[in-house]
């Protein structure tokens, strides 16, 4: 069984790995991803009782000949930025499983039927206040009936 060297609860010791920072003695790196994850990373906020990011995470699934107008929307609708950067975005291949019911007119293959279709999941970032016109860019631009994708705050 592995065992911990610290004696930090694991919630400590994620909150000082996972936030990039230009002061910090552990990182000297002057690379742009680094500063750019500096400054994107320092975007936050007090609000109430502490500091809270004000950055989402925008995760969805696109087949891949609808990447590019898809990408465009987003970053048309405010995603995409870290710091001084511009139409940031990660994406991969997969395979993407679905059944639409009988009322449904899936844009692959047939109403009943279980379908495999190639597709990329593509990441992006984008700030909370953007959250409506970002997600309303997407449903307009993705061209599945019913697109999957989730929507998580940064911490």
């Amino acid at each position: 069984m592995w065992k911990s060297s610290t004696s930090k609860p694991l919630s400590e010791r994620r909150a000082s790995l996972a936030i990039p920072s230009r002061s910090s003695n552990r990182s000297t790196s002057s690379s742009p991803v680094s500063s750019a994850a500096s400054s994107w990373s320092s975007r936050k906020a007090t609000r109430g009782s502490g500091e809270r990011n004000l950055n989402r995470k925008l995760v969805v699934f696109v087949p891949r000949e609808a990447l590019d107008t898809v990408r465009d929307a987003l970053f048309a609708a405010g995603a995409g930025r870290i710091g001084d950067y511009e139409r940031c975005s990660w994406y991969t291949a997969g395979t993407g499983t679905f059944k639409g019911g009988e009322s449904t007119s899936p844009a692959v293959g047939e109403s009943g039927r279980e379908e495999r279709v190639a597709e990329l999941r593509l990441e992006t970032v984008f700030p909370e206040e953007r959250h409506d016109d970002v997600v309303a860019a997407l449903r307009g631009s993705h061209p599945y009936e019913e697109p999957a994708f989730d929507v998580y705050p940064l911490l």
